[in-house]
């Protein structure tokens, strides 16, 4: 018979119910009304080592314990985030971290990618990583994604537009989804990682929703 019953993760899990409980819930109402979550918060949250989904990098160990680590990881995210989701699920969305970025760099970028993009989340400052898909005309939809990659010396000239992008508006850098063919629909697709400052980037617009705390 197999248990599901959590026996190390407990204590994780009555940890960040607590932080739930006694510092999310409080300022959640406020959060939303001002669409923003108060810097100082975020900057004590980041201090304790809370982030949102911040992939680990780095090798040196088999792959069977490096595995291991990954489930034990995956886990505790899990049953983390459940928690601070209890407590709000915006602010749960904009604590920093790599957040849903994170994954397409851990899987399939370099090691010298990852050191890159994911050493950046450390507690002296509070960063984020975003992840863009959604389009005017491609959401749920990902085959229609109109944002076009131009293979140029030296690299990709992207042209398109992204809406809805979590956190987008203050991340260090955005996973991009973006075609090379539209003609292959999803089979034409590719990530590419877009640093904050780069020419021709810009968030033009906060979208104003319920539930929405971050930026």
């Amino acid at each position: 018979m197999i248990s599901y019953e959590l026996t190390e993760q407990q204590q994780i899990k009555a940890m960040t119910h607590w932080f739930a409980k006694h510092e999310i819930r409080p300022i959640a109402m406020e959060a939303d009304r001002l669409g923003k979550v108060p810097d100082d918060w975020l900057d004590n949250v980041n201090k304790m080592g809370i982030h949102l989904n911040t992939s680990s990098f780095g090798g040196g160990e088999s792959d069977k314990k490096s595995s291991k680590k990954e489930r034990e990881g995956n886990r505790l995210g899990v049953i983390a985030t459940e928690e601070i989701a209890w407590g709000d699920p915006a602010i749960a969305l904009s604590l920093p971290g790599a957040g849903l970025g994170g994954p397409p760099i851990q899987s399939s970028g370099t090691l010298e990618q990852k050191e890159r993009f994911l050493s950046i989340f450390t507690k002296d400052k509070p960063r984020w990583g975003a992840y863009a898909l959604t389009e005017p005309e491609a959401g749920s939809d990902a085959s229609g994604v109109q944002t076009t990659a131009r293979k140029v010396d030296g690299g990709y000239i992207l042209n398109g537009q992204k809406i809805f992008i979590t956190n987008g508006g203050r991340a260090s850098w955005v996973v991009v989804f973006a075609t090379v063919d539209k003609s292959l629909g999803r089979a034409g697709q590719r990530a590419f990682v877009v640093e904050k400052g780069t020419k021709g980037y810009s968030c033009t617009k906060l979208a104003k929703k319920n539930g929405a705390s971050g930026k």
